[in-house]
């Protein structure tokens, strides 16, 4: 059985959307730019924020489809989006893949695993705060509707840029870009999917904010972006290998015992 390879990968960061200003940042080992981002957002606790500069989901990903769509999925909309603008392999019929439309097997072999922390907190808030405020709790907007589910963003990505392919979502706290890796990882040797598209996102907001600080306090500073990488199979990937995935794995240290857990992974 062929390993896993990393054939491309793309990102949106507070660098700026496209993995090229993420690694100009990191090669030049500067600090991603503090920005309030929206007016609504100045206020503290969210006046240190690393956001994506002027990320605006409409104006990123244009009018059709995104009514009411929340952050989290624009921002792992865009990224996936320019993931594929430049690596999908060219299919026998000359259709090339390369702005999201289908390939030779009509992408029904390319999947989608997500890792997120929770989803969109603000959606959450806001879906809650309509059905409190209205005439009665199912007074909502149907608009703000979709933002309730956890795979909300992984769903809507593939649906935008026609991914056939598995669609999942996986939510493991920080260790979620991890989890997804592994997940996408056992698609490819299962033989449920040709190629996996796989990564994290996390969206700033204020409701983020407001529970973060209460919880860890007013110093954390908080960001948001997504990453995510092309998997495919070894012996038989379209692009150029950047790393082989030999082995995914991670360990829990409930009591504590961090250097233990440790001990035991290796």
């Amino acid at each position: 059985m062929s390993t896993a390879v990393i054939t491309a990968w793309s990102a949106v960061s507070p660098y700026g959307t496209g993995r090229d200003p993420l690694a100009a940042g990191l090669r030049a080992r500067a600090g991603a730019p503090a920005s309030a981002g929206p007016e609504e957002w100045t206020a503290d606790p969210d006046a240190t924020a690393r956001v994506v500069p002027g990320f605006e989901v409409r104006e990123a990903l244009g009018k059709a489809g995104t009514r009411g769509m929340d952050r989290l999925t624009g921002l792992t909309a865009v990224t996936v989006r320019e993931l594929l603008s430049g690596t999908a392999p060219a299919g026998a019929d000359g259709t090339s893949g390369r702005d999201g439309s289908p390939g030779p097997d009509g992408d029904l072999g390319t999947g989608l695993v997500l890792g997120i922390a929770s989803g969109s907190v603000q959606g959450f808030m806001e879906f809650t705060k309509a059905s409190l405020e209205g005439a009665s709790p199912i007074d909502v907007p149907p608009s703000k509707t979709p933002n309730m589910a956890m795979n909300r963003a992984a769903s809507a990505s593939a649906i935008r840029h026609r991914l056939k392919g598995p669609n999942t979502t996986v939510a493991a706290g920080r260790l979620s870009g991890l989890v997804a890796l592994d997940q996408a990882r056992r698609l490819l040797a299962d033989g449920r999917a040709q190629r996996v598209l796989t990564g994290s996102a996390e969206e700033y907001s204020a409701a983020r904010a407001h529970l973060t600080h209460a919880a860890h306090g007013a110093g954390v500073v908080l960001g948001e972006g997504c990453v995510m990488v092309l998997l495919e199979p070894g012996d038989a990937a379209a692009g150029e290998p950047l790393a082989e995935v030999l082995a995914v794995h991670h360990r829990v240290a409930p009591d504590g015992d961090f250097a233990g857990a440790l001990t035991a992974a290796v």
